[in-house]
């Protein structure tokens, strides 16, 4: 599966780090967290909703398409309590913390508030390589210290949270921010991705126009040299296929030339071996004690040979 990056403004935000790590904790900050997926606002997310999402923070078809249907199949009846199965699996955005799973980071409370403590904690823990953010390593290890005692499912589910997260938004140096930790819990982030990767489509699709309209020009300049490119094709195949046809033609007339041959030199050997067998029948006795002498070949069927009596 593939990941469409997009660079993340890693820049600290202006205030105090006391400033920027006070949330406002009585906000059900996992719904704002959710809502973002909830492309018509309608307070039900559908997996195709959920596709759309995950597609418009820069992930790849297939990884979309995997995390609407596990997210939503795994996520609908949790939060639709009394209510009857659907085949549309949705996800109803209020009821979001009755699907929160074990094993995560705990910076959300039962409820879906954010506690920052819990938040605070994670950095000083584990953040060790730089205070304001982790590596990969040591994401790693902040989940395994996480873990609750069988709970696949969460562990599971932890980690393909953050390992996507880790691979969107690291930075050039592998190391995830802080403050894009927290645009993450507040459902921030999720929309500064959606920006900026509409903003890079935006310059994109300028770009190809440039390379269109150059493209014209040199297209027009080539026209010509493309027909008469053409045009000496077409001749030559013309001209390959004449010479091939008269090569054949010549051919079946040796052929035939050849076979007239064979047969000429057929009924030659035939009559040649004719007079010799009849030569032979005619040819008379020699007389005892008479010495005679071969004068020739005879060549027709009525001659005979003829011996000279010394």
């Amino acid at each position: 599966m593939s990941l469409s990056t997009a660079p993340i403004d890693t820049k600290p935000k202006e205030g105090t780090e006391e400033e920027k790590s006070m949330l406002p904790t009585n906000e059900n900050l996992l719904q704002k967290h959710v809502a973002f997926f909830d492309r018509n606002q309608d307070g039900l997310v559908y997996p195709w909703e959920t596709y759309q999402g995950f597609r418009a923070i820069g992930c790849g078809i297939m990884l979309s398409f995997a995390s609407a249907f596990l997210i939503n199949i795994s996520l609908s009846r949790k939060t639709r309590p009394g209510k009857s199965f659907s085949l549309q699996f949705p996800i109803e955005v209020k009821n979001i913390q009755m699907a929160k799973h074990g094993s995560d980071s705990g910076v959300y409370d039962s409820e879906g508030r954010f506690v920052p403590s819990q938040f605070e904690e994670v950095f000083k823990k584990h953040a060790r390589t730089n205070g304001n953010a982790l590596t990969s390593d040591e994401l790693m290890e902040m989940l395994k210290a996480r873990r609750e005692p069988k709970d696949y499912n969460g562990w599971l589910a932890a980690y393909s949270e953050w390992k996507v997260l880790y691979v969107l938004c690291k930075d050039k140096n592998g190391l995830l921010q802080k403050d894009t930790i927290r645009g993450v819990y507040d459902g921030s982030l999720f929309e500064r991705l959606e920006k900026e990767r509409l903003s890079n489509k935006k310059e994109q699709g300028n770009i190809k126009l440039l390379h269109f309209e150059t493209g014209q020009i040199c297209q027009r300049s080539t026209n010509v040299g493309l027909m008469a490119a053409r045009t000496h094709y077409i001749h030559m195949l013309f001209d390959n296929f004449t010479a091939i046809v008269m090569f054949t033609a010549q051919l079946i007339s040796y052929l035939a030339m050849l076979q007239l041959f064979f047969k000429i030199a057929t009924h030659i050997s035939a009559a040649d071996n004719h007079c010799a067998r009849t030569i032979r029948n005619k040819t008379r006795a020699r007389p005892a004690g008479k010495v005679q002498t071969y004068l020739g070949r005879p060549w027709k069927e009525y001659s005979l040979t003829i011996y000279m009596q010394s």
